[in-house]
């Protein structure tokens, strides 16, 4: 699996902000890491191409939807 590119995250975002659900990104490298929140200007309508599209660029065992 290829690298993450910058950027990637807030172009595949943009389209399905001004939702109601939050974004938490968390980061692990090296025994090291932690989340951070977006702003609520982030939050995004949970949709199945918002989710299929996270799932592809990153691993679908990294993408989780919290209720």
């Amino acid at each position: 699996m290829a690298a993450p590119r910058p950027g990637a995250s807030s172009s595949m975002l943009t389209p399905f902000r001004n939702g109601s659900c939050p974004i938490v990104v968390e980061y692990r490298n090296h025994g090291v890491g932690g989340e951070l929140e977006l702003p609520d200007a982030w939050r995004v309508t949970l949709e199945d191409p918002l989710l299929k599209g996270l799932k592809d660029w990153l691993a679908p065992e990294n993408v989780k939807v919290i209720y």
